[in-house]
């Protein structure tokens, strides 16, 4: 700038005037941040003799109102200004503007501390402070100093429009109206500056309580002053605020011309270079576009916003945005794991005696993201911290805090952290006192609501009555205060009525049920009608919902055909309203409540089966896009909180219901994809985070140019969001928000985005991944004439059936469906006489007597869930086990098929969660490329890149092992990786840090140890190391290459299966975490046995290396590779029984790709 050298070039009072222009126009610019240096810079040039001249003191306090800004840093602020005040010597009557402006930029400061940190400590004195505010500005109206008095009048409308928050009484809005007015009606008054003052009435036309007609009047001529004197930006000020009007006026929609309009208007101050309009030009469409509603356009605005605070060098107005889009991001539930990660980040970066205010609301956001993931434990933390942070200062925003401590509390009631019910009831009593001692209606009123609606309601309590009476009469209170508040309350305790006569209703307890039902259905009706009154559609829309759980009440006590058509009919209401608002989990829950309705009407031959199943199908993709949203946590956390965020009895239902259907309707086919979705949606989905982008839909967007710029942009924000810090993922996940939103409109790239998202694998692409295993195995595998089954299992009316798919079956177009013969409940008892028992028990299956071929031994009971197998496949075909929910701990593979030969006899058989993890698994293998070496080569070991063997069997507390055992394992080791050329470790080398770089680094890792397992918290699943474990949640955070594994240690294998038929384990760990294929054990085994079984594995291997394949890269069957080494124990009389063979299991891929011998 000009400006710069000229400061340069002079010093004293005049290098500081100059210096204080060019802040100035940078302020005007909206560079705060360059402001500020400058600013400085100049103050500490100043020669001591001018530091308390009027023009320096002056600039002093600026820099102080500036600073607040720019450091988000209210500390000591307010007394650093009274000590420049005490050092002002000119006596107020003097005519000095510098000395005007000083107590201007005071009573800002004072107002900024008010807001942001201390304000009962700012306030103080602030009316007398600003009494010489007016008479000032008609002093200088008098004088014709136009340009000054609109300064004064611009302080005074923004004093006064905060004052009431800041305790200010004494500036009248009126006032402040009539002091623009006087400035634009003024002859005297500049063109340009006339304009500014009309806009000013313009903008802030409804707090001053002016007419429309008027406010239209005002902006017409503004427009056309700016436009006549050649203002920049003026024009362009005013019309974003009226598309901002008609925004508010229309629920936030416009027109396609007036969002070209907004863009065209966004890239004007681009091009303007006009920081401080185009953030304020930000605000105002944000601040007018709802909350509940676009998403999209309010988060691409949020991210505009930030990128402008940042220019600006402001970290107040950062933050101030990063809040107001977490808040953004929690009304469109489903998306608060977005929230933690900035909240995490934030807090740590913000100080409490900085600035209270933005410190309690990062904890309060955190507090109630923590809510909506139903982390009720750490949602009481973040409301503490939000309590503490606002303290006696901000004693609503403190009420309000503590509601979310209550509703955490209540929510997490019984336990040792949140107290029983009694108690937590007597302490809202003392709550809702306290605030009601304090004025604070609005948030007594609200606990009363929480204990009702969280506690009495539910149980029926005989206070219940008494307490929605009390929350009538504080809202009768509070609609003298505030009418619009009072009408959202009084909205609310219709609702709670009418949950209270529901709950009488369900329990069945009043007779005349439909008169009940009419005065429930009433309460409702006049809650929508209160929250319609202030346009409140999400609202709304809740309290319609509620009207469909009565209705459907209503039905099932008096199968009213007329309750249950009503139900259909809002039902669809308030889903496609959720929809259109982009509530993720509101849709969800509406579109599952809808299905639940309509398939009751199908079950009564009220609405066709296929409609059904596309509502069904609605539903439970509504749900998968609040579960998804899970995985920008860390990935053991995403796991967690997807369970936490899941309803069990829900989603089994919903799955149930549309199994149900296609059961009637004999759909087979649906039947399967609905099968497949269900696996695909648990947490085998998660392997899409680190899946591959196929190779084949790599090569389709090599060849646009669009499609491979959007896949880079991806693969960069993914990386830069792993490296990142949690302040800084939360813009950076944004960013990848907006890529993912291009992808989907891309044909290519939407099948990667189904890819990374876990969409489950269709027929087609199941059939065609059978053929291909086929011809792989019959061509490189040597296998000629064996076949690839794929299986699952499904449970129908209680009972278990078996779908299969063939690559040799004779009807391509549907799976084999058969009837095992056994119920649910069957499988779950044998389990828990088996399994479950405890070691040295007559029922434990480690004890069992009998002999393998006994009618009476345990396993004999089990075989019909494979039996149907013999109709359909052969010996030596590839068996792949798609286990539900209780089969998962089943040995299915040591079941008869026929002729009394266990199926591991019989088949090589891998198992998998679901057929899109064995997909999934398949294609990572396939894309690893060992490094190829000669047999010479491979006498030394190997790099990193190539196989780690490990053992470690130290002795810990509580846990000892056999000397001679241990050296026989280490022996072992070092024999198996001299033979197969492997880097390999034991003992006291085996650390923590070790393995998990082997396993990053490796194709292959071997580990020989022990196994730590508490069937309660399967979570807490972890291998043991000589420094520690490696638990599950440690694994889920590596970035594997899709090696192999083999896990030759107690219950490696064995996994959690947690609601919606979500496996969690080790296993589930390491493939989530890229692994190709894991080999381990469903239960203890000896460590004897394992080292027979890893001899004979990987002799297979090394035999399949040398095979007469001519390629060099050697597709090996770990499928039959475990097979013969199962065999193998299995013919070791010591170790004849299922007990000591049948633990071994293969998930994951079938085969890997190992170099040629």
């Amino acid at each position: 700038m000009a400006l710069q050298p000229l400061a340069n070039e002079t010093d004293g009072l005049e290098r500081l005037r100059v210096a204080s222009e060019l802040s100035d126009v940078l302020q005007a610019q909206g560079y705060l941040s360059t402001a500020f240096e400058t600013l400085e810079r100049a103050i500490q040039d100043t020669p001591s003799e001018y530091k308390t001249h009027s023009a320096c003191l002056r600039r002093r306090m600026e820099a102080c109102l500036l600073g607040q800004s720019v450091k988000a840093s209210f500390s000591g602020v307010v007394e650093r200004a009274c000590d420049i005040l005490d050092e002002v010597s000119t006596p107020r009557d003097v005519d000095d503007f510098d000395i005007d402006l000083l107590h201007l930029a005071y009573a800002k400061v004072c107002v900024g501390t008010a807001r942001f940190h201390d304000p009962a400590a700012a306030a103080q004195g602030l009316d007398s402070a600003l009494a010489w505010l007016l008479p000032k500005f008609h002093r200088l109206m008098e004088s014709h100093m136009e340009r000054e008095a609109f300064r004064c009048a611009a302080a005074y409308g923004d004093l006064a429009r905060s004052g009431p928050s800041v305790g200010v009484a004494s500036l009248s809005l009126a006032t402040a109206v009539d002091m623009m007015e006087r400035i634009a009606t003024s002859p005297q008054t500049p063109p340009l500056l006339k304009a500014k003052a009309l806009a000013e009435l313009g903008w802030h036309g409804k707090e001053y309580g002016i007419e429309m007609s008027r406010v239209d009047s005002f902006e017409a001529e503004a427009i056309r002053m700016f436009d006549a004197a050649g203002h920049a930006h003026g024009a362009i000020d005013i019309r974003i605020r009226q598309l901002a009007r008609h925004m508010e006026d229309n629920l936030g929609s416009l027109p396609s011309e007036a969002v070209q309009d907004i863009e065209t208007y966004f890239l004007a101050y681009e091009r303007l270079n006009c920081v401080a309009a185009h953030r304020v030009a930000v605000a105002t469409i944000l601040a007018a576009l709802p909350s509940e509603s676009a998403l999209g356009v309010g988060i691409s605005l949020s991210d505009v916003g930030r990128t402008l605070a940042t220019a600006a060098g402001t970290k107040l107005g950062f933050l101030l945005t990063e809040t107001a889009a977490w808040g953004r991001w929690l009304l469109h539930s489903g998306r608060a794991a977005r929230v933690v990660e900035g909240v995490v980040g934030w807090n740590a970066r913000v100080l409490e005696e900085d600035c209270r205010m933005l410190k309690g609301k990062i904890a309060y956001c955190g507090a109630s993201a923590y809510l909506e993931l139903r982390d009720f434990e750490k949602a009481y933390e973040w409301a503490s911290r939000a309590c503490m942070a606002w303290g006696a200062w901000f004693p609503l925003r403190r009420a309000e805090a503590a509601n979310h401590a209550l509703e955490a509390r209540l929510s997490g009631r019984g336990s040792t952290w949140a107290g029983d019910e009694d108690a937590l009831i007597a302490q809202a009593e003392l709550e809702i006192s306290k605030d009601l001692e304090h004025g604070l209606e609005e948030p007594a009123i609200s606990k009363l609501e929480l204990v009702a609606t969280m506690v009495l309601i539910p149980r029926r309590d005989a206070r219940c009555d008494g307490w929605l009476d009390k929350m009538e009469e504080r809202i009768q209170v509070l609609s003298e205060i505030s009418p619009a508040a009072g009408r959202q309350k009084k909205a609310t305790l219709c609702q709670l009525r009418a949950l209270a006569l529901a709950a009488a209703i369900t329990k069945g307890e009043l007779g005349a049920i439909d008169d009940m039902g009419d005065e429930c259905l009433a309460h409702l009706e006049h809650a929508v009608s209160l929250h319609l009154e202030d346009r409140r559609v999400m609202q709304a829309c809740s309290a319609r919902s509620m009207q469909t759980g009565i209705l459907f009440v209503i039905f099932e006590k008096t199968r009213s055909r007329r309750a249950l058509n009503k139900c259909l009919e809002i039902s669809v209401v308030v889903r496609d309203t959720f929809r259109d608002m982009e509530q993720t989990r509101s849709l969800a829950e509406a579109t599952r409540q809808y299905a639940t309705y309509l398939h009751e009407a199908f079950r009564r031959g009220l609405v066709t089966g296929e409609q059904v199943l596309l509502v069904l199908k609605e539903a439970e993709e509504s749900l998968h896009q609040g579960m998804a949203d899970m995985t920008v946590l860390g990935s053991f956390e995403a796991v967690s909180r997807r369970q936490q965020l899941t309803s069990p009895h829900e989603r089994r239902l919903l799955y149930h219901r549309a199994f149900d259907v296609c059961d009637k309707l004999w759909r087979i086919s649906d039947l399967w994809d609905w099968v497949q979705l269900a696996k695909a949606r648990s947490l085998s989905s998660q392997l899409g985070v680190h899946s591959l982008v196929p190779a084949e839909l790599r090569d389709r967007a090599m060849g646009d140019a669009a499609a491979m710029e959007l896949l880079n942009m991806e693969e960069q924000t993914t990386r830069a969001i792993a490296a990142a810090d949690h302040a800084d993922r939360l813009r950076l996940r944004t960013d990848l928000y907006r890529i993912h939103q291009q992808m989907a409109k891309h044909e290519v790239l939407k099948h990667v985005l189904d890819v990374k998202n876990g969409i489950p694998v269709s027929w087609g692409h199941i059939c065609e991944l059978a053929t291909q295993i086929q011809i792989q195995r019959q061509r490189q595998c040597q296998l000629a004439g064996s076949n690839v089954v794929l299986i699952d299992w499904v449970d129908l009316r209680g009972s278990l059936w078996l779908l299969a798919v063939s690559s040799c079956a004779d009807d391509a177009s549907r799976p084999l469906i058969e009837c095992c013969g056994i119920t649910i409940d069957a499988v779950a008892s044998w389990k828990r006489r088996w399994l479950d028992a405890e070691p040295g028990s007559d029922a434990a299956f480690e004890d069992e007597d009998a002999e393998e071929d006994d009618d009476f031994f345990s396993l004999r009971e089990l075989d019909c869930l494979v039996a149907p197998l013999k109709q359909f496949t052969n010996r030596g075909d590839l068996l792949v086990f798609s286990p539900t929910g209780i089969l998962h701990p089943i040995p299915l593979q040591a079941l008869w098929i026929e002729d009394q030969t266990p199926a591991i006899v019989r088949n090589p058989i891998v198992f998998s969660a679901s057929l899109t993890v064995f997909s999934q698994c398949c294609r990572r293998a396939a894309e690893v490329k060992p490094p190829l070496s000669t047999l010479a080569e491979k006498q030394q070991p190997l790099p990193k890149s190539s196989w780690n063997m490990v053992g470690v069997l130290e002795d810990e507390p509580g846990c000892r092992f056999p000397p001679t055992e241990r050296s026989d394992v280490y022996n072992a080791i070092r024999h198996l990786a001299e033979r197969h050329g492997a880097a390999w470790s034991t003992g006291s080398a085996v650390t923590r840090r070790f393995v998990a770089e082997a396993m990053q680094q490796s194709v292959l890792v071997h580990y020989h140890g022990h196994c730590r397992l508490d069937r309660e918290a399967v979570a807490d699943q972890s291998l043991q190391l000589c420094d520690g474990s490696l638990a599950v949640r440690d694994v889920f955070s590596l970035k594997l290459r899709g090696p192999h594994i083999t896990l030759v240690a107690c219950d490696s294998a064995s996994q959690g299966i947690t609601a919606g038929d979500e496996p969690l384990g080790l296993v589930t760990a390491l493939l989530c975490a890229g692994a190709g294929s894991v080999l381990g054990t469903l239960w203890p085994t000896a460590s004897e046995t394992g080292r027979v079984f890893a001899e004979r594995f990987y002799a297979e291997l090394e035999s399949q290396q040398r095979g007469s394949s001519v390629d060099q890269v050697v597709v090996v069957d770990l499928a039959v590779a475990l097979q013969k080494a199962v065999l193998a124990v299995r013919a070791k009389g010591e170790t004849r029984k299922p007990y000591h063979w049948a633990a071994f299991v293969l998930h994951g891929s079938w085969s890997m790709n190992l170099p040629r011998l």
